[in-house]
């Protein structure tokens, strides 16, 4: 005879493994480029030109700063690929990502900083229809010219020194792209909502 307790228990268990809440829209900024001369990994000087590229993560429905033409998004991750090595912000909320769509440009930008110093780079096309007061995914195109404002500062998980952008060179590339992250319960959490109900219930028999 199979006990009532242990059998809702398993139950629980099987439920809470697939308990899943509704997942959280995140948008990604994926963007390659060029360090330009004096740029430090660590406070080791980087080779003129080396490659790099970066994934910024933000909830694009948090907008700071609002405008008709523009937005701006605290970062929720930020990591770098250098020289075939990953490097994670270890305060990627310092960082914010700043898109732009100015019809009397026209112009599109793509832009990284800590509210003082970053870099941006504009394009004058994109894949797709984008209005950066409600971001969708696109890629950008038809580079049209980066500005930098240095020593960018970025604290780094792997490197004590971080990372110091001095500014950015050649033709970068940038696109935006949606991908969403489930929020899953724990199925201990839901064992022990569901032991506690239980044992009142088994209480409650006794008393009577």
């Amino acid at each position: 005879m199979k006990h009532p307790i242990i059998s809702s228990l398993g139950l629980a268990l099987l439920a809470g493994a697939s308990l899943v809440t509704p997942a959280l829209a995140t948008m990604s900024l994926d963007y390659s480029g060029y360090f330009d001369n004096g740029s430090l990994l660590n406070g080791i000087r980087l080779v003129d030109g080396t490659p790099f590229s970066l994934t910024a993560t933000f909830d694009e429905t948090l907008r700071l700063d609002p405008h008709t033409y523009d937005s701006t998004f605290k970062a929720s991750t930020l990591s770098f690929l250098i020289d075939g090595n990953t490097y994670t912000a270890s305060s990627p909320g310092n960082q914010f990502v700043y898109l732009e769509n100015r019809s009397g440009g026209p112009f599109y930008t793509v832009e990284l900083d800590n509210r003082n110093k970053g870099f941006q780079s504009r394009f004058n096309e994109v894949t797709s229809a984008f209005d950066a007061s409600n971001p969708t995914a696109t890629s950008f195109s038809s580079f049209l010219k980066t500005y930098s404002s240095s020593p960018f500062h970025i604290d780094l998980v792997e490197a004590v020194n971080g990372l110091v952008i001095n500014g950015i060179k050649g033709t970068p590339t940038a696109s935006l792209s949606m991908s969403a992250v489930p929020e899953v319960t724990s199925s201990f959490t839901m064992l022990g909502l569901l032991s506690s109900g239980l044992l009142l219930r088994r209480r409650t028999k006794t008393l009577r």
